[in-house]
């Protein structure tokens, strides 16, 4: 082996365990570029043919790269992606504080990761996926409002057998108001009977 094949294997060892360390301007603009090719990225194309130009736009702009530290790079905004979208789930209506999240959950939203989906069908599903949604906000209105007139309708027949009630109430009483009344002036008039004939004894 010549010395111009070892230095050869000496650089691919070297760029082997070369780590790419990217700024937030160049990890800005793979995502930017990520969206560039979102169509053909979940389209037929190639993604290595993708990964490929996007490679060489990102050395031109001052970090060399290879076409594999693209795809590993956005495989792992995906994975980052996913941990923060878990993340916001969990915190139910909270959001996410990662500077990408909104525009990755743009690109990846109605998609099944893994599964090559072209941005056209994304775009269906998220519609249909509103849409959805939609009806089963309409569908919960219509049983909330069923549920609440049933309830209003038990409250209005509570409150009808409440005023029967209190009506016959009020006439059981009357009824014995009057009886106590007969009573009394039966009581007076037998008084006043024995009064009467008590004098006429005396006298």
């Amino acid at each position: 082996m010549d010395s111009a094949e070892e230095d050869a294997n000496a650089t691919k060892r070297l760029n082997h365990h070369f780590r790419i360390r990217w700024s937030k301007e160049m990890e800005q603009l793979v995502v930017d570029l990520w969206e560039q090719n979102i169509d053909d990225y979940f389209g037929a194309r190639k993604r290595r043919l993708i990964y490929k130009e996007m490679a060489e736009t990102i050395s031109a702009a001052g970090l060399a790269v290879k076409w594999t530290d693209v795809r590993n790079k956005i495989e792992n905004l995906t994975r980052k992606y996913r941990i923060e979208k878990d993340k916001v789930i969990s915190s139910q209506g909270g959001s996410s504080r990662w500077q990408h999240f909104e525009k990755i959950h743009s690109l990846l939203s109605g998609v099944k990761l893994g599964r090559p989906q072209s941005q056209a069908s994304i775009k269906e599903e998220v519609v249909e996926d509103d849409f959805k949604a939609s009806l089963t906000d309409v569908e919960t209105n219509v049983d909330t409002q069923t549920e609440l007139l049933v309830i209003a309708r038990e409250q209005l027949q509570i409150q009808r057998e409440e005023q029967i009630f209190n009506r016959e109430h009020r006439r059981a009483q009357l009824k014995v108001l009057k009886y106590i009344a007969r009573s009394q002036d039966r009581l007076h008039s037998l008084l006043i009977q024995l009064l009467t004939d008590t004098n006429d004894d005396d006298i």
